[in-house]
């Protein structure tokens, strides 16, 4: 770092002093030579703090082990599903106090149905392509023939972490990998929403992911699917249900979470005061009923970021494999949902799920160019997730659904092609899979 510091940045420095400079990734930070807020050089010469100075990480990094692949081992390894949440309240959070920035880390996760099937032959669409997994003793290369070998990472040990088996994984064909991809993709959300929820209970400012974008459709690291003009990709990126989540509750400026022990924070990262309203209540799997749990109707918080209130909820009679928990940030008058954290208490193998009708009706176009998408269902549906051939995103995605049902809405790319939507939109939750 210190060489690469005084000879490479300095050059860089004398070359361009408008942008921000870094040490390395991670790093450090500078002792001198930059702006401390903005990490600008001033001209000076630059020096690296002290080694036992931590204020940027990286990792951990959750590989989805167990078959053989370019970039994994048959090895199974463990996955922690961190369901429930396990938070700890702390006492000194705020920009004032010592903070970290990670600026990197990540779970390994597939691609869509949609996206991974048209560079695989029909006999090999499953996870392990319906064959042995390939001898990858030489680093990137593979020997046998497994095309799923080929492609970076499995998902055998996150599918065991959420969905309890990893029996079916030799199947093949059209439903079988459905099947395991939507595990797959659900998965790598549920992981990531814990870890990230976890981040921000805690004083850390910075929380990047790796990665945004997957450059194949392959086991990467995305919440963004392949985005070429190529046969079942979309261009600029299918969301993955992660990316939805992300907007939905995981990034959301003003976010809450709760613990297993019924312990939650809201939390406040935008420069200005908050004023809004929070409710938290449980959903019974069996009936749809609803219990109320908490409710603020005047929810203050002073100016972010790293504004935090801490709350004990009474979660004794949420029994997690019979009921979901629902907590909601909306704005003072009610008319803005500005986050809404769907907060399972068990994983999803353990819930106790009828089995549920789901089904889609696409709406006619509206007057600004998205589509409304109806879905109904006569139960309690957990993480119900739409894909489609047709490029946009949807409004909300692997949602909790309750009958009758709800609307969502499809938001084109660029013009929508209404016939692909309506021809290729299928839809996929939990219970579909038991």
């Amino acid at each position: 770092t210190a060489i690469y510091a005084t000879f490479v940045l300095r050059v860089v420095i004398e070359e361009d002093m408008s942008r921000p400079v870094w040490p390395s990734c991670p790093a450090r930070g500078w002792q001198t030579g930059v702006q401390g807020l903005t990490s600008l050089p001033t001209g000076g010469p630059l020096t690296t703090l002290p080694s036992k100075v931590v204020i940027e990480t990286h990792g951990p990094y959750i590989i989805g082990s167990g078959f053989e692949t370019t970039d994994s081992t048959s090895k199974l390894s463990q996955i922690n599903p961190m369901i429930p949440l396990n938070l700890r309240q702390q006492q000194h959070i705020g920009i004032d106090q010592p903070n970290v920035f990670a600026s990197e880390f990540g779970c390994s996760v597939f691609s869509s149905f949609e996206s991974m099937t048209p560079d695989l032959a029909s006999g090999h669409w499953g996870v392990h392509a319906g064959m042995p997994a390939g001898n990858c003793s030489k680093e990137h290369h593979c020997a046998g023939g497994n095309p799923m070998s080929e492609r970076n990472h499995p998902c055998d040990a996150v599918i065991l972490a959420y969905f309890g088996t990893i029996d079916d994984l030799d199947a093949v064909g059209d439903g079988a990998f459905k099947k395991q991809l939507y595990r797959c993709l659900i998965g790598q959300a549920l992981n990531m929403k814990s870890t990230i929820e976890n981040r921000r209970s805690s004083n850390e400012f910075g929380t990047i992911v790796w990665q945004y974008n997957e450059i194949w459709p392959t086991g990467g690291w995305g919440s963004i699917e392949y985005g070429t003009p190529r046969p079942g990709q979309v261009v600029g990126g299918r969301w993955k249900p992660l990316h939805h989540w992300y907007r939905q509750s995981i990034f959301t400026d003003v976010i809450v979470a709760c613990g297993g022990t019924g312990l939650c924070y809201v939390k406040n990262d935008v420069a200005r005061p908050f004023s809004g309203k929070l409710e938290i209540k449980a959903v019974a799997f069996s009936n749809a009923s609803i219990t109320q749990l908490h409710t603020v109707d005047s929810l203050t918080l002073a100016q972010g970021p790293g504004v935090m209130q801490w709350m004990q909820v009474d979660f004794s009679e949420v029994d997690g494999r019979q009921k979901i928990i629902v907590a909601t940030v909306t704005s003072q008058d009610g008319n803005a949902v500005l986050c809404e954290n769907v907060i399972a208490l068990v994983e999803p193998f353990r819930m106790n799920l009828t089995n549920a009708s789901v089904a889609v009706t696409v709406g006619k176009k509206n007057a600004d160019g998205s589509v409304d998408i109806n879905l109904t269902s006569d139960h309690v549906a957990v993480y119900v997730t739409l894909t489609t051939l047709a490029a946009g995103r949807f409004s909300s995605n692997a949602i909790l659904l309750l009958p009758p049902g709800a609307t969502v809405t499809f938001l084109p790319f660029g013009e929508v092609d209404y016939a692909l939507l309506s021809s290729s939109i299928r839809v996929e939750d939990v219970s579909k899979y038991r």
